[in-house]
C-alpha cells in the first residue's frame, strides 16, 4: 500500500515537472524551436523565387516570341508611318535577360529607287529582371545595334524622311534662326534656338516623352553606315564603318561617347577617318546635336595613284552644335595638330542648298609645302617650297558657296637670315566663273628672290633687266585666268601696297598699284615703284580679247647702281620715258613681240669694261673681275632715243659726252637672244698733250656680246684727222 502510494507521488512529481517545463517554453523563447521555424521560412522564401524564376525561364525557353512580330511591326509602322518588316528571329535569353531581334527593314515610300530607308542586321536589348518582377515594368538597360544602315534621299520636290514624325522637324525651316553661342557654351541639354516671330507649330512628341525615367547603362553601334544622296545637285555623302559606344545615357542629360567613322564625299577623292571622344547632348525633338570638349585623331587618305602616305592629325575642341531644323552649324575653338603645325578655327553658319559660313582661323608655324603635298594639292606656280616652310598668322573668313573672303589678314613669313615678311589686308576669291576676285593687300619686308623657285641670276651672262622669274610666272598665270573671265563693267579689282621688299634682286622702298578690270581689259593704274634712289611711275594694260599688253610711263632720277646686279656693266642716274607694246601670255612671247618708244638720258654714267679716258690720258688698265679695280669710262651724259621692233632695240640717236671726247653712234640690242652690238664714233677734245695732238681725230669704240657684259675694243691706229 505504501509502495503504491509512493509510486503515485512520483508520477505526480514528474507530471508537475513536465507542466513546468512546458510553461517555461511558453514564457521564454525556445532557441532550438525558433531556429527550426526560421530555417523553414527562409527555405520557403528562397524556394518560391527560384521556382518562379525556373518557371519563367522554362516559359521563356518554350515560348515562341516570333508570334509577336506582327504586333511589333504594326506599332513601329504606326510610329514611323512606314512599312516595317522583321525578317530575322526574335529570341530571348534569361541570363542575361536579353532580347535579340534579327534582320529589320524600314521601307521607303513608293517611287524611290532605293527600296529601304533603314536596315538593321540585329538589335540586342538587355532588360532589367528586378524591374520586371518587382515593378512590372519593362526597362531596357542596354541597347546594341549591329550593322544598321540608313539612307537619306533628297529629290527635286521631296525627300524620303519628311513624312516621318521622328524626322519631320529636321525638314521644317520655320525661319533662319541666328545661332547664339552663349546658349551652347554651357552643358545645356535643351538647346533649341528660338526663332523670332516664327509661326507656331504643332510640337512632335519625341520617342522618350512616354517614359521620362528611362536610362541606358550601355548603348553601342557596330559597323553602321549613313548615306545622304542629293539627286538635285548630284552628289553623295557617306559615313562608313561607324562604331559608337556610350554609357549612362539619360534623357535631357549630356553623356560621353567614343566614336569611330569614315567620311567620304563623291566629289572629293579624299577619305577622312575619325576617332573622337566627346560629351554629347540632344534636344528634346532631336533637331539639335551638341558636342563639347571633344578630342581624338583623324586620318586623311588620298587615292592610291597619288602615292602619298596617310596623314594623322590630332583634333580637339570646345563646342560644336548642329541644328538640323534650321540647317545651322556652330564650331568653337576646333584645333588640329600635326605635320609640325597647330591650327585653330571657330566658325558658324548655314549648310544645305545655300551654304554660308564665317569664322576665325589661326596657325602657328605651319609648313605650307608639307601640308599641300600631304593633301595632294599643288604648290603655287613659280614659288620655292622652302620659302613657305615656316608661316604663321591669323585671319577672319567667310564662305557662301560663291565667294571665299579673307579679312583682317595678319600673316608672317619666316625668311632665312632676314626679318619676317608680313602680309595684311583682305582678299575676296570668286569661286565661280561669273565672279571677279578682289583684294586690298599690304606686303612688307618680302624678298622675292627667296620666294622664287628659279631666282634671277647675278653672274655674268644673266639678263640685263633681271626680271624675277617667279613674278613673271605669276603674272602669266593671272593673265591666263583673265582670258576665261566673262565680260563685265568697270570694276576695281584690288589694291596692292608693298614696302621694303626685294624683287629680282632689287631693293624697293614702296610699290603702289591699283588693278581695274573692264570687259576683258585689265589695267594696273597707277603702277608706281619707289626705289632707294629714284622712282618709276607707270600704267599697265592687258587686253584679254587680243592678248595685247602695253606699259607706259617714266623713270625719274633712278639710280642704276641699286637696280642692276653687283657684277654690273652700267651705272648712273636715269631719266626715261617709254611706251611699250607686246602680245602673248608668256614671257618669251613678250620679248619677241616687243614694240614701242624708249627715250633715255643717263647722267653721271659709268660704263664698265674699258677706261677710254684713261687710255687717252696714257694710262692702260686691264680688265679685272674685281669691281673695285674694274676699268670703266665715265660719261657726263648719254642720250639714247629709239624704239623697239619685234624685240630688237635700234635707237635713232645715240650720243655721249665725256671728259676727253664726245661721240655719236648706233647699236642693236636683241632682247630675246640677250646680245648687243654697236659702235660709238669718238671725237677727241684737248685735255692733255696726247689729246691735244689728236684733237679733232675720230676713234671707233666697238662693243659686242652679252648685254650684261659686252666686250669693248678700240683701235687707235685707225684714228685720223677730221
Amino acid at each position: 500500500m505504501a509502495t503504491k502510494h509512493s509510486e503515485t507521488r512520483t508520477e505526480n512529481k514528474n507530471a508537475s515537472q513536465v507542466d513546468a517545463s512546458q510553461a517555461q517554453c511558453q514564457t521564454v523563447a525556445c532557441p532550438k524551436r525558433r531556429f527550426k521555424w526560421t530555417r523553414r521560412l527562409l527555405t520557403l522564401l528562397i524556394t518560391i523565387p527560384i521556382l518562379l524564376f525556373l518557371a519563367f525561364a522554362g516559359a521563356v525557353k518554350l515560348m515562341d516570341f516570333n508570334q509577336y512580330k506582327p504586333q511589333i511591326e504594326k506599332e513601329i509602322a504606326e510610329l514611323t508611318q512606314r512599312e516595317f518588316v522583321i525578317d530575322g528571329d526574335i529570341e530571348v535569353s534569361v541570363l542575361p535577360f536579353m532580347l535579340s531581334i534579327g534582320q529589320m527593314t524600314l521601307k521607303n515610300p513608293q517611287g524611290f529607287e532605293q527600296p529601304n530607308l533603314l536596315t538593321i542586321k540585329e538589335a540586342q536589348l538587355e532588360l532589367s529582371l528586378p524591374d520586371l518582377f518587382l515593378e512590372q515594368n519593362l526597362n531596357i538597360k542596354s541597347l546594341e545595334l549591329i550593322e544598321p544602315s540608313i539612307t537619306f534621299i533628297k529629290r527635286e520636290n521631296d525627300n524620303n524622311w519628311q513624312d516621318m514624325p521622328l524626322f519631320a522637324s529636321l525638314d521644317k525651316r520655320v525661319g533662319l534662326a541666328r545661332l547664339q553661342p552663349a546658349m551652347i557654351t554651357g552643358q545645356q541639354a535643351n538647346m533649341l534656338v528660338e526663332v523670332a516671330n516664327a509661326p507656331a507649330q504643332k510640337a512632335t512628341a519625341p520617342v522618350s516623352a512616354s517614359n521620362e525615367k528611362w536610362v541606358l547603362e550601355n548603348f553601342s553601334v557596330q559597323d553602321a553606315q549613313v548615306r545622304f544622296i542629293n539627286q538635285v545637285d548630284d552628289f553623295e555623302i557617306s559615313l562608313k564603318q561607324v562604331d559608337l559606344l556610350a554609357f549612362d545615357v539619360l534623357p535631357h542629360e549630356p553623356f560621353r561617347i567614343n566614336s569611330h567613322f569614315i567620311y567620304e564625299h563623291s566629289e572629293s577623292p579624299r577619305t577622312f577617318e575619325f576617332e573622337v571622344n566627346a560629351k554629347l547632348a540632344l534636344s528634346d525633338d532631336y533637331s539639335q546635336l551638341y558636342l563639347s570638349d571633344w578630342n581624338g585623331v583623324f586620318r586623311l587618305q588620298l587615292p592610291r595613284e597619288d602615292n602619298r602616305p596617310d596623314i594623322r592629325l590630332a583634333t580637339s575642341g570646345k563646342n560644336l552644335m548642329v541644328d538640323f531644323r534650321h540647317q545651322q552649324l556652330y564650331v568653337h575653338k576646333a584645333q588640329l595638330k600635326g605635320l609640325n603645325a597647330e591650327v585653330e578655327t571657330s566658325f558658324q553658319g548655314e549648310y544645305g542648298a545655300n551654304p554660308s559660313y564665317k569664322g576665325e582661323f589661326s596657325a602657328e608655324s605651319i609648313d605650307i609645302p608639307r601640308w599641300l603635298d600631304s593633301l595632294g594639292l599643288p604648290m603655287p606656280e613659280g614659288v620655292a617650297p622652302q620659302a613657305l616652310k615656316n608661316t604663321a598668322g591669323k585671319f577672319s573668313w567667310s564662305w557662301d558657296g560663291q565667294w571665299l573672303k579673307l579679312d583682317k589678314i595678319d600673316l608672317q613669313l619666316k625668311q632665312q637670315d632676314k626679318a619676317d615678311a608680313k602680309l595684311s589686308g583682305k582678299i575676296s576669291w570668286a569661286l565661280q566663273a561669273t565672279g571677279q576676285s578682289t583684294f586690298d593687300l599690304q606686303i612688307s619686308a618680302l624678298d622675292s628672290n627667296a620666294l622664287a623657285q628659279h631666282p634671277a641670276k647675278t653672274e655674268q651672262g644673266a639678263q640685263f633687266n633681271h626680271i624675277d622669274q617667279a613674278l613673271l610666272a605669276l603674272i602669266s598665270q593671272a593673265l591666263k585666268q583673265q582670258l576665261d573671265k566673262p565680260d563685265r563693267g568697270d570694276k576695281l579689282l584690288g589694291k596692292l601696297q608693298l614696302a621694303d621688299v626685294r624683287v629680282a634682286n632689287v631693293g624697293i622702298k614702296q610699290i603702289n598699284a591699283e588693278i581695274h578690270v573692264k570687259d576683258k581689259r585689265l589695267e594696273i593704274a597707277p603702277l608706281d615703284i619707289e626705289f632707294a634712289q629714284g622712282k618709276l611711275t607707270s600704267q599697265f594694260a592687258f587686253n584679254g580679247k587680243t592678248q595685247q599688253l602695253s606699259w607706259q610711263g617714266g623713270a625719274e632720277k633712278l639710280s642704276l647702281g641699286a637696280f642692276l646686279p653687283s657684277n654690273k656693266s652700267l651705272d648712273g642716274v636715269l631719266d626715261s620715258r617709254f611706251y611699250w607694246r607686246t602680245q602673248g601670255i608668256k614671257p618669251a612671247q613678250w620679248q619677241q613681240n616687243l614694240n614701242g618708244l624708249w627715250n633715255n638720258r643717263l647722267t653721271q654714267a659709268k660704263v664698265y669694261g674699258m677706261d677710254v679716258n684713261g687710255l687717252l690720258g696714257g694710262e692702260i688698265v686691264l680688265h679685272t673681275a674685281n669691281l673695285a679695280k674694274q676699268a670703266y669710262t665715265e660719261f657726263s651724259r648719254i642720250d639714247i632715243q629709239g624704239s623697239w621692233q619685234q624685240g630688237i632695240y635700234a635707237p635713232k640717236r645715240f650720243s655721249a659726252q665725256s671728259e676727253r671726247f664726245q661721240g655719236n653712234g648706233y647699236f642693236s640690242w636683241n632682247l630675246f637672244e640677250e646680245q648687243i652690238e654697236g659702235q660709238l664714233l669718238l671725237t677727241l677734245q684737248a685735255s692733255n698733250l696726247l689729246t691735244a695732238l689728236l684733237q679733232g681725230s675720230q676713234i671707233k669704240l666697238l662693243f659686242a656680246g652679252p648685254v650684261a657684259a659686252p666686250k669693248w675694243s678700240i683701235n687707235l691706229a685707225q684714228s685720223g684727222q677730221s
